[in-house]
């Protein structure tokens, strides 16, 4: 059995996922010039919070992708579709892969602190020790530039369907009814829109009036220790002055 277009739950994970993985893209690049302090660690757990969001929401993506049946593929030459085919493995590899490197990061940090998901619910550290943090920076940053690339293949892809090659493309993963060009136009025009201001959001958000959950759980202060990474921190003091560990480069949890 096949549909021509995807499922109105299909449709929430994947416009959910776009706006998490430009949100966390525009995240990573705001660490590269932040400065260490209650915003930088505000920061640094939202980021985390969002990625284990995102691998919790990409694995419930994959399952329903596997249970149930998805449109036939638009006609194209068969190098179109093994791109296609690729680029779509690799925003799996990206969602589930980020997030779980992002977890290895934290966990194998030479200070171990807590994370609370957006304030309430802890995560628990792998048991890995600091050998891995090397290995895991790396890939995390990596799957960061591999998911910028993913993107840009991915929009050009949509727009060369729904304008040159006159598909419906978008009107499959879009509720609404795209029956004229200047409508898709318009949806287009919106949803590019809506994509870049995650991104901005990432890049420009503030949360340094937020009161730092670690108020909770970590009541006594550390000695500060020095970062082994470029603009990452690495300890905590008090909650007023507590700081993130080791972090990741752009997408990363």
């Amino acid at each position: 059995m096949t549909t021509s277009r995807y499922s109105k739950t299909a449709m929430a994970l994947h416009w959910g996922l776009a706006l998490a993985l430009l949100f966390q893209i525009g995240l990573g690049w705001q660490f590269e010039t932040l400065e260490r302090g209650p915003n930088m660690f505000a920061l640094y757990q939202l980021h985390k919070s969002v990625g284990i969001a995102i691998l919790v929401l990409s694995l419930a993506r994959l399952a329903l992708r596997i249970a149930r049946p998805r449109p036939q593929p638009m006609a194209d030459t068969a190098w179109s579709r093994l791109i296609a085919s690729i680029v779509h493995g690799g925003f799996y590899l990206v969602l589930i892969g980020g997030p779980l490197t992002g977890w290895l990061l934290v966990s194998s940090a030479k200070v171990k602190v807590p994370t609370l998901l957006f304030g309430y619910l802890p995560l628990p550290h792998l048991p890995v020790g600091p050998s891995t943090h090397a290995l895991a920076e790396t890939l995390h940053a990596q799957l960061a530039w591999l998911a910028i690339v993913l993107l840009l293949l991915h929009v050009a892809g949509a727009l060369r369907h729904q304008f040159f090659k006159d598909e419906d493309l978008l009107q499959r993963m879009l509720p609404l009814k795209l029956e004229r060009k200047s409508t898709a136009a318009i949806a287009t025009v919106t949803v590019v829109a809506g994509l870049g201001v995650a991104y901005a959001s990432g890049t420009t958000l503030s949360l340094a009036d937020a009161k730092p959950a670690a108020q909770s759980i970590a009541p006594s202060p550390a000695p500060e220790i020095a970062s082994t990474a470029r603009a990452q921190p690495e300890a905590e003091e008090t909650p007023e002055e507590v700081k993130e560990p080791e972090a990741a480069e752009p997408v990363k949890n």
